[in-house]
């Protein structure tokens, strides 16, 4: 999953290139290599994602949902692609962004962040079907 050091680019302290792979490549993670934060990009199937999930929000043209934890993490939730999964109960893959670590003292910085960093993954995803 790792676009080739974007994401590491786009979070200062970030260790460039240092993305860890996880759950067989469909998640990565990224340290920073002199703090705590921390960004976790994976591609999850589940229930479609709903406002439960955060606020809406459209992210390069596509819908979203990001949510602001009270410890000042933040999860960005973009839905690729919903169906009806073998149950007939709908099931929507999305990409999740989460970016933690980075403390309450800048929340709105953390959120504008996350949203942005999400975008230059979401920017990686092909294009939806109608």
């Amino acid at each position: 999953m790792d676009d080739g050091g974007g994401l590491a680019a786009a979070v200062p302290r970030l260790v460039a290139g240092g993305a860890t792979p996880q759950f067989g490549n469909w998640q990565c993670d990224y340290a920073s290599d002199s703090g705590p934060t921390r960004v976790g990009v994976a591609f999850d199937r589940g229930d479609p994602p709903d406002a439960r999930d955060g606020t809406p929000t459209l992210i390069g043209g596509r819908h979203a949902f990001v949510l602001s934890e009270g410890n000042g993490d933040v999860m960005v939730t973009v839905p690729q692609r919903s169906y009806l999964g073998d149950q007939h109960q709908p099931v929507s893959e999305s990409l999740v962004l989460a970016l933690a670590g980075a403390g309450t003292a800048h929340r709105a910085e953390t959120r504008r962040l996350a949203t942005a960093l999400a975008a230059t993954a979401t920017s990686h995803l092909p294009p939806t079907r109608a």
